[in-house]
Formats: C-alpha cells, sequence, structure tokens
C-alpha cells in the first residue's frame, strides 16, 4: 500500500521545467547600433548661364551685355556645383518588438541542466535620418531672412549666391522600420537565491534595410547684379536627389542572462538582459549618381560599418502549466 501511495505521489508532482519541452514568446526593448561612412562628390556648373552658344554667360543688367561667364560669387570655386565632402556618424536605433523561443528537455540531469533552444524575432525601429556627409543646409530653396518679393527698388541690391537659403548637399541613411533577428544556442540552468537563472550563449542573424539619401542643391546666378525685382527668378535652382533601399545581413555571437520571477498560471514570466552583436556579410559599399538635363553630376557613396552591435533588456513568458 505505502509503495502504491508513494507511486501515485509522484505522479502527480510536476515535472522540473528542465524536462519539458517549453515554448515562450517574448517583448523587449533594444537599441541597435553601428557606425555609417559617406561621401558626396558634385561636377561642374555646366547649364545657364553657361550654355554652349557664342553668347552665352552672365548677363550684366549695368551694362546690359553677358559676360560669357558665371556671375560673380563669394563661393571659393563657383565653377564647381558644390564642394565635396565625407564623413561619418554613429546610428543608434531603438527597437521594440516580439520574440518566439523553443527550448529542449535537458538531457543531462545534473550540472547546469543544458539545453537547446532557437527563437525568432520581429521588431519594429525608431530611427532617424543621419547626415554622414555634406556641406552647407539643403533644404527648401527660399530668399534669405528680410528679402520680400517686390520691394521698391530704392531697398534693392545685389543679391549674392550663397544668401539663398536651402542650398548645400547630403548622404543620409536610416534604418527602416522593419528588422529582423533569429538565432540559436544552449542554455544553461541553476537556482539563486530562490530563483532559477539560465544563461544562453548563442549564434545570432540579423537582417536590416537602410534608405540611402542623396541630397545637392544649389542656386546659380544668371543676372548680376540683381536689381529690378527681389525673388527667385534670376537664379536657376540646381536640385539633384537620388534615394535607394539597400538591406545587410549578419551573423554574430549573442549572450542572454535570464531570471524567472513570477507565476501567471500556465505562464512563467522572467526578465531579461541580451546583447548582440553581427558582422555583416558581403560588399557594403553602395554608390550611386543623379544628372540632370544640362549633364550636371552628383554621386554618393555610403558605407555602414562592418559590425552592428545591440542590446536591451526584455520580458518573457514560458509555457509551463503546473500539471502536464
Amino acid at each position: 500500500m505505502w509503495v502504491a501511495f508513494a507511486a501515485t505521489a509522484t505522479a502527480s508532482e510536476p515535472r522540473d521545467e528542465s524536462q519539458r519541452w517549453v515554448p515562450s514568446f517574448a517583448i523587449f526593448f533594444d537599441a541597435l547600433g553601428q557606425k555609417l561612412e559617406g561621401a558626396v562628390t558634385t561636377g561642374p556648373v555646366m547649364g545657364p548661364p553657361l550654355p554652349l552658344l557664342p553668347d552665352g554667360g552672365c548677363f550684366d543688367t549695368r551694362s546690359q551685355m553677358k559676360t560669357h561667364a558665371l556671375c560673380p560669387s563669394l563661393r571659393r570655386n563657383p565653377a564647381k556645383i558644390l564642394s565635396d565632402d565625407q564623413g561619418s556618424d554613429t546610428s543608434v536605433a531603438p527597437l521594440v518588438g516580439v520574440s518566439l523561443e523553443l527550448m529542449t528537455p535537458s538531457p543531462i540531469d545534473g550540472w547546469l541542466r543544458p539545453r537547446l533552444f532557437v527563437h525568432g524575432d520581429g521588431a519594429a525601429a525608431f530611427s532617424f535620418e543621419r547626415n554622414v556627409a555634406g556641406v552647407e543646409g539643403p533644404g527648401e530653396f527660399a530668399l534669405p531672412p528680410g528679402i520680400f518679393i517686390n520691394q521698391p527698388s530704392d531697398e534693392q541690391g545685389n543679391l549674392e549666391e550663397l544668401s539663398i537659403a536651402g542650398q548645400g548637399s547630403r548622404s543620409r541613411m536610416q534604418v527602416k522600420r522593419l528588422v529582423w533577428s533569429g538565432g540559436g544556442g544552449i542554455a544553461f540552468s541553476f537556482d539563486a537565491l530562490g530563483y532559477r537563472v539560465r544563461v544562453k550563449p548563442s549564434v545570432e542573424y540579423l537582417h536590416q534595410e537602410m534608405d540611402l539619401i542623396g541630397v545637392v542643391h544649389r542656386a546659380v546666378k544668371l543676372k548680376d547684379p540683381k536689381v529690378s525685382r527681389v525673388d527667385l527668378s534670376d537664379f536657376r535652382l540646381i536640385s539633384l536627389t537620388h534615394e535607394e533601399q539597400q538591406g545587410y545581413d549578419g551573423i554574430g555571437p549573442g549572450l542572454d542572462l535570464e531570471v524567472d520571477t513570477a507565476r501567471l498560471g500556465p505562464f512563467v514570466s522572467s526578465v531579461y538582459l541580451g546583447a548582440r552583436g553581427y558582422r555583416l556579410f558581403g560588399d557594403l559599399e553602395t554608390t550611386f549618381s543623379e544628372t540632370n538635363n544640362f549633364g550636371e553630376t552628383a554621386t554618393w557613396t555610403f558605407q555602414p560599418d562592418r559590425w552592428v552591435w545591440r542590446g536591451g533588456v526584455g520580458i518573457r513568458f514560458r509555457w509551463l502549466p503546473e500539471r502536464d
């Protein structure tokens, strides 16, 4: 009778979670960071006031003649659209996502109870455009502050090219909204201060996409001096822009430290800290150009760093009913 009672009691006791297949889902808050490099180069001014005609050039309103040259400008090199530039910046994109995980039973009922696990993640990135190269401040073309259209002639004067707002160049990069990742590894479990703790080294995979944005804006003066009226009609506004999307894949090491916290019905909740490092593979450099109908050209180059880092916190809900 005592043997039968002991067998019945043992059968009613829940198995240790390390002896089960355990599915789980998690909500995490991470930061995804990497260094970015870029460059922008431009060619010469080739359109008006320099058309390929004998009478081309800047129109001098004083002499009513064309000068066969660009209008005078305070730019260092007015014959070039804009100065070339190269630089770098660091992108840090907050991530909010969910993760699905499956953990196997441990084949060893002993030291650290090692178990295999795999997971897949999807996250939304809340990133901003990062300016990695460029000069001045490209934007919407506009008159300088304090200048109004059709103001009286006695208040008008020579309007310098550099005073027109919205000129400049940029090479910009931005992480797109969706970021996908996954991985697998071995979980080691032990008890400390009454809590179940897991250390989870892993091999991780990342897929992210970026918007690559190139902008060049330049105002080229057509008449000198400008005295008839004050607006943008005596300037030719060069606008060269191009945008592409590029995907990047990488693999690398990961490590999570997870602690069980409370039972919520059939779920056991846990909190964890995670860190990842991904090495991107393939050719990371992207170059593209844009040319207008006058043959004026701008070229942009983009290259993210080979390594991407990631870290954050999460809360996991593991399916562990008290009775199977």
